[in-house]
């Protein structure tokens, strides 16, 4: 039997996710050109020419998070302030940009000079490792404690606990939180910024999760605003979001593309097209709900704008409880 080429398991992989016999793309095309239209196409039964939503949903969502994640590295996210000439942060050589803006003589320009140098000798001592005067004064910085504990160590805080009777003990989740804290505070001691480039990195690598735990509870609040319409199941509902999902994953692309074109080239009026794309996003999601559930404009809108309150509050709870998640994954 002759051995298969990469390339051709290469093809036969996207070829299996998104039969790219062209039902990929005419199932794309129809999704953004007619919004809700496919979504009532597979609830009459018409499914057989186009691609399946479950396969098309995960092949978007892999995608785009692949995507998402080689753009956006939490590790490039500067907490303390980005260095710049002479390891001056950007908001000091803002100040002194201002200070030569302001300077009436060569007096004031001499005196900024000098505060520059000064700025930069302390900065050059501090990266050299060289002790300065105020260098031998004692530390009065306090510690990174995420939640301001009382202990210094989980050994300190288990201590007193034992001593303690057991009815005036920290109850189970006082107790977890306060030696979860503790531990993150030996861990990153005073490094804040690296604790919360790590707990951003592991936040967003549950976003895959939030969402595919978001989708049935959004299907619900479907089914209660749409209650009377009986013809709907709750599955119907799901269906709806799940395209509804697949083309913000779409436009999301889009708009991260355009804002590597718009970082690479600093063309300004990218920016307008960013915006526009939100817009469409907005009416696209309006459209699909008035073709779909075939409702009035009023009651459109009104149930439009309700769900979406409905979703923003659920969002904040999940953001909520996946970042806590997140804290107790480090």
């Amino acid at each position: 039997m002759p051995h298969e080429s990469f390339w051709s398991m290469v093809h036969h992989f996207f070829a299996d996710i998104t039969h790219f016999d062209g039902k990929f793309f005419n199932t794309v095309g129809i999704l953004i050109r007619k919004p809700g239209f496919l979504s009532e196409e597979y609830v009459k039964g018409r499914r057989n020419s186009y691609l399946n939503p479950i396969r098309m949903y995960v092949f978007t969502s892999a995608l785009f998070f692949l995507i998402f994640f080689t753009v956006f590295n939490p590790h490039d996210i500067n907490f303390s302030g980005k260095k710049v000439e002479n390891g001056i942060t950007e908001g000091t050589a803002a100040l002194l940009k201002e200070g030569y803006k302001n300077a009436n003589t060569k007096e004031d320009s001499l005196a900024i000079e000098k505060a520059l140098k000064s700025l930069t000798d302390s900065s050059a001592k501090k990266d050299s490792g060289i002790k300065g005067e105020d260098d031998n004064k004692p530390n009065i910085s306090t510690r990174f404690d995420p939640i301001d504990s009382n202990y210094k160590t989980v050994r300190e805080y288990d201590s007193v606990q034992s001593s303690l009777p057991a009815g005036k003990r920290d109850n189970w989740f006082k107790r977890t939180l306060e030696r979860k804290s503790l531990n993150l505070g030996e861990r990153f001691k005073e490094n804040e910024p690296e604790f919360w480039r790590t707990v951003i990195g592991k936040f967003l690598h549950t976003l895959p999760y939030m969402l595919f735990v978001s989708l049935p509870l959004y299907a619900l609040f479907l089914k209660l605003l749409y209650v009377r319409r009986k013809k709907f199941y709750y599955a119907d509902h799901g269906l709806f979001l799940i395209h509804l999902y697949i083309f913000t994953f779409i436009l999301l692309l889009l708009f991260l593309g355009i804002t590597k074109l718009k970082n690479y080239l600093h063309q300004g009026w990218m920016g307008l097209l960013q915006t526009g794309l939100i817009i469409f996003g907005f009416i696209y999601a309006l459209l699909a709900v008035k073709f779909f559930y075939k409702q009035g404009w009023a009651k459109t809108i009104s149930k439009f704008i309700l769900f979406n309150i409905l979703c923003i509050i659920a969002l904040l709870l999940l953001f909520a409880l996946f970042f806590v998640f997140s804290l107790f994954q480090l």
